[in-house]
């Protein structure tokens, strides 16, 4: 059965959380980093903080039009950056 957007909403803002905290983490630290965003256990250093920059971007994106959707004001499109 699909998920609702609730649902789907929830789960993105928790992934959104992880990856903010691991992105602060090491650009505050310059640290390695592990954590687990639900579907994948990661390790990340410095050498990542790119790669962990544009995934806040992308969930951030998601969780909007995630929002707008709950809400009512959105169309149902997801749309996927290419690379991640």
């Amino acid at each position: 059965m699909a998920k609702t957007y609730a649902e789907q909403l929830a789960e993105t803002e928790a992934r959104l959380d992880a990856w903010v905290k691991a992105e602060t983490s090491i650009a505050s630290t310059g640290q390695s980093y592990s954590f687990s965003d639900g579907d994948t256990r990661r390790e990340l250093t410095r050498a990542n903080l790119k790669e962990v920059h544009a995934m806040v971007v992308y969930l951030q994106g998601r969780v909007y039009r995630l929002e707008r959707l709950v809400a009512g004001t959105g169309a149902p499109r997801i749309m996927h950056m290419r690379g991640i």
